[in-house]
């Protein structure tokens, strides 16, 4: 993009090439969990998922519900927000703008980046989460580090969840959750001390501050140091309701909105009590819950994956 360009109008077609390549990405994401969770039965001699996951039902939204586009769009009111803060911190006569908006576009680069690896890593979440869920053998998750790791994933490492719980994260996060059953493999990256104490010095005081570093190695509890949910996001809020939904495919075309979900399988309950009317609008989208709500929503493992398959998430 040229800084002394219309930036809106220069990154509107971008937007839809990025979002078009970043959902091809997801859905490769999506098969390759959906391998993952075949894999892990495999190795641990158990049996296989029930279900075959639908790559593309896990595309073309992120974390919070928001469409891929919606989210990549976010990135010119970033860059605009930061070429405002640089010009209120100087005076008229000493402002470069032509430096400023360079600096301003390489922080939605840096936004947009931080943005899209944190959706991939959602995604796999997602869709391995879906694959477990029908994994009969499968009780619950570890969580396990993905190394490098930051201060509030470190304390969780190794926490062990319910099937059904969801996995809070802040952005950028690339921890993974791996079945109970192959929680011993992980060693060090599913305990909190140990990953600590494998660091070296300077790597403990970069992740936890010199004085947090230096408390945990005086004997200090590592959970006590750091705040383990500082900075992790779980849900959103939907009529009064903490919930994860997302606008993808509810349109009027859309699989979901359309009604083809329903009519296929049957029951539309739950897919009238979250619509959502607006005024003057004569077609009201349905909500499409995503996996996490779905789990809090389920009473139990048979009913979250059939509303796994209704929300378009199972073939």
């Amino acid at each position: 993009m040229k800084p002394e360009g219309n930036w809106s109008e220069q990154f509107g077609p971008l937007s839809v090439l990025m979002g078009a390549v970043v959902g091809q990405a997801q859905e490769q994401v999506a098969r390759r969990a959906a391998r993952y969770a075949a894999d892990l039965a495999q190795l641990r001699n158990i049996d296989p998922p029930d279900e075959t996951i639908n790559p593309a039902g896990f595309a073309g939204w992120n974390g919070d519900g928001r469409t891929i586009e919606d989210m990549l769009g976010s990135a010119v009111a970033h860059s605009g927000q930061a070429f405002s803060e640089a010009k209120a911190l100087v005076a008229p006569e000493d402002f470069n703008a032509s430096e400023a908006a360079k600096a301003a576009l390489e922080e939605g680069r840096r936004f947009i980046a931080t943005s899209v690896a944190t959706a991939m890593a959602d995604t796999a979440r997602a869709a391995a989460s879906a694959s477990l869920t029908a994994t009969p053998q499968v009780i619950g998750y570890i969580r396990m580090l993905n190394p490098p790791s930051c201060s509030r994933c470190v304390v969780l490492a190794g926490r062990f969840y319910k099937w059904n719980a969801g996995f809070a994260r802040h952005p950028g996060c690339d921890c993974v959750h791996i079945p109970e059953t192959v929680a011993n493999a992980s060693g060090g990256l599913a305990n909190p001390d140990a990953y600590f104490h494998s660091l070296g010095e300077t790597q403990q005081n970069r992740i936890f501050t010199n004085a947090g570093a230096q408390a945990i190695r005086d004997g200090a509890d590592i959970s006590a140091v750091v705040n383990a949910r500082s900075g992790m996001s779980v849900a959103q809020d939907l009529n009064g309701r903490k919930v994860f939904a997302t606008s993808t495919g509810t349109t009027k075309r859309g699989w979901f909105g359309g009604g083809y979900a329903a009519r296929k399988y049957g029951d539309t309950d739950w897919f009238n009590q979250f619509a959502v009317a607006k005024s003057g609008q004569k077609h009201v989208p349905p909500v499409r819950l995503m996996p996490e709500s779905i789990y809090q929503l389920a009473s139990d493992r048979t009913e979250a994956i059939a509303l796994l398959k209704r929300y378009g998430f199972f073939l």
